[in-house]
Parts: C-alpha cells; sequence; structure tokens
C-alpha cells in the first residue's frame, strides 16, 4: 500500500511528494499533524496477493480430498503413490526429498499404504543402501484410477484460465518457486558421500547414518553369499564388521553363532539389539570405528565384511586387518 506525504510550503513554492509504505486498517485516511498532511492508500486483506495465493491453495487442497474421499484415500497418500510411481525403487529419504515433507510423516504414510498391500519394498543393489520402494500390482491399478482423477481436476483449471491463462500462471509459479527457493535441485541422499564412507571405515561422524537408519527401511534378509559360505560350518565366534542393523548378525546367532557387530553408528546397533531380542537369540555389539577396533580384536572363527563402505585407499588395510582376525 502506498502513502503520499505532502509537507505543506510558502505560497508560490513547488509542493514536494514521495511514496513510503505503511499499514493500516481503514481504507482510506487523512492524519494532519502540524503542517503535515499525510494521506494512506490501503490494500485490504483480501486484495493482497500472498492470502489470495493461500486461499486458492487451501480451496484446491479440500476439493482434491473430496475427490479421493469415496476411494479411501488422502492427499498425502496419493502423493506418496505417484512419487513412487514416477520414481520405482527410490528410498524413502529420497521420496521425502522430492515430495517435499518430513521423512517421518512420509513413513507413516509408507507404512499405510503398504499395510492395504498397494506397496512392497525390493533390494535394488544388494548392499547396505536402503530398501527401494516400489508399486504391488494393486498399487499400480491404484495410481491409474487416482490419475484419472488427478485429470478431471487439471481439466477443470485449464478450462477456466484458458491456455494463455495457464501458460501465466505456470510463469508466475515459476517465478515464486525460485524467489522462494522451492526450485533447487536436491542431492540425492542415496550417492554414498566421503563422509557417509568414511562413518562405516574411517571414523568420521556417524550422524549421517543415524538418520538413515532412523527414516529409511532396510533389508532384513542376510546376504545370499554369506548363507552359502556358512553352510555346514560349526558355529563358533563370529564379528560382523559395520553391522548396521544386524542384517547379517542376527540370522548368524539364530544359527548357532556368538556374534560380536561393530558399527559406528549407535542407531544401527540399537536396532540390530532389537531385532535379536525379537529373534530371541543374544548379540555383542560394539560402537567404535573398525579399524579401530581391529587394531586389538580378539581372533575369532568367521570375520564378516559386507556390504561395507569405505574409501578406496583404506580398503587394502582394512581388508588385511580383517584377515588377521580370523583365528589360525
Amino acid at each position: 500500500m502506498t502513502r503520499r506525504s505532502t509537507a505543506a510550503q510558502p505560497c508560490g513554492t513547488r509542493t514536494e511528494e514521495a511514496d513510503v509504505t505503511t499499514e493500516t486498517e481503514t481504507e482510506t485516511e487523512t492524519d494532519k499533524v502540524g503542517a503535515t498532511a499525510v494521506r494512506v492508500r490501503l490494500v485490504t486483506l483480501r486484495d493482497g496477493l500472498g492470502f489470495r495465493l493461500s486461499r486458492v491453495a487451501r480451496g484446491l487442497r479440500q476439493g482434491w480430498a473430496e475427490d479421493l474421499h469415496p476411494i479411501g484415500t488422502t492427499p498425502p497418500q496419493v502423493a506418496v503413490l505417484r512419487g513412487i510411481a514416477e520414481e520405482p525403487g527410490c528410498s524413502l529419504r529420497s521420496l521425502a526429498r522430492v515430495l517435499g515433507t518430513d521423512p517421518t510423516n512420509t513413513k507413516r504414510c509408507v507404512d499405510e499404504l503398504r499395510q492395504r498391500g498397494l506397496l512392497t519394498s525390493r533390494d535394488r543393489t544388494g548392499d547396505r543402501r536402503p530398501l527401494g520402494l516400489a508399486l504391488t500390482d494393486a498399487g499400480d491399478a491404484f495410481v491409474r484410477t487416482v490419475d484419472q482423477l488427478v485429470t478431471a481436476q487439471e481439466k477443470r483449471i485449464a478450462d477456466a484460465l484458458g491456455p494463455a491463462g495457464c501458460r501465466g500462471l505456470a510463469e508466475a509459479l515459476d517465478q515464486l518457486e525460485r524467489l522462494l527457493g522451492l526450485d533447487g535441485g536436491a542431492e540425492d541422499p542415496d550417492c554414498h558421500t566421503q563422509e557417509e564412507h568414511d562413518h562405516h571405515g574411517g571414523g568420521a561422524t556417524p550422524t549421517p547414518w543415524d538418520a538413515r537408519y532412523t527414516e529409511d527401511d532396510w533389508p532384513t534378509e542376510p546376504d545370499a553369499a554369506l548363507v552359502e559360505r556358512v553352510e555346514g560350518l560349526t558355529p563358533g565366534t563370529a564379528l560382523d564388521l559395520g553391522c548396521g542393523p544386524g542384517r547379517n548378525a542376527v540370522p548368524l546367532a539364530v544359527r548357532g553363532w556368538r556374534v560380536t557387530g561393530v558399527d559406528a553408528s549407535a542407531v544401527g546397533l540399537a536396532q540390530a539389539h532389537e531385532r535379536a531380542r525379537s529373534a530371541g537369540v543374544e548379540i555383542q555389539t560394539v560402537q567404535a570405528d573398525l579399524s579401530d577396533y581391529l587394531a586389538s580384536a580378539p581372533p575369532v572363527d568367521l570375520v564378516v565384511l559386507a556390504n561395507f563402505h569405505v574409501a578406496s585407499e583404506d580398503r587394502p588395510s582394512l581388508l588385511a586387518a580383517a584377515a588377521r582376525a580370523v583365528a589360525p
């Protein structure tokens, strides 16, 4: 809104005007203080762009929720389903990043949809990366139904605005997203950075892996290669290096091995203990850097170093230390 201020001048002199911004609750008012007259021109609440955008967004959300109610779903659940449909195999963290939502809330939606048989998780790579999310056949059919509703909603908007209006709105939204910093590409959270590599082999901060163990789904089945190698072996002492949530440590304990799991993440080790309790077995855990632990590790019958992440230049020394930990 603009306030135009005119200072009183002696007769015969030019009047100078200046524009300033102000806020008020009345439409127009004149305030005289001494020789100064102030005229206020207002932008009312209903005329404010921010208010109008917020009101339109609220109306669209309410209408969308009403469209989805007959098929028994909600806008957040639909966003999760469509996000996975567009990026099959994505992790929960990357999905939350794309949707711009809190990972905890995203996980809640994922769990609800999994219980309904619309989602599943699958081991994407056989390594330590989190399970990828994928639609089931029922989920794929459900998304096709949702897509029909999306198309109908988009058509209503397009019919109301016309081609030129749609283009103008899209351009305006692009500018607003840039203004708010919403158009920047996010780094892929599934890319293993040097910091994360160091966490499992070089002793850096465990924080990144703590967060990922908290927010992501991880494989529960043991590595197939490990199962094959221990088949027929007499159980003894085992050391699982970089054990995380116990994917391999717990199945070994179930087979009768006395397992010690080592990891830098306290969260991962806590999950390993919980998994062991659920399986009715016990494991020992140590929160430590792998190289530091191996420097004084007691000899064991079996050393497991599966799908670990460590800088390539540190790998030979770590493998050599792991080999030395095997009892003669």
